[in-house]
């Protein structure tokens, strides 16, 4: 999510640390941060 949360102030640094616990069992992701209406817009279409 590319905005703050009080459960989550730092999302990007999260999903970057799991990121690479992923890659270390041999997973490969990539992380995408949209713009917080293009996020929503998505997130309403079902695109998870």
């Amino acid at each position: 999510m590319p905005v703050a949360r009080a459960y989550m102030p730092a999302g990007k640094r999260a999903a970057e640390m799991m990121a690479n616990d992923l890659a270390q069992v041999g997973v490969k992701a990539t992380l995408v941060t949209d713009d917080w209406s293009v996020y929503m817009k998505r997130l309403m279409n079902g695109d998870h």
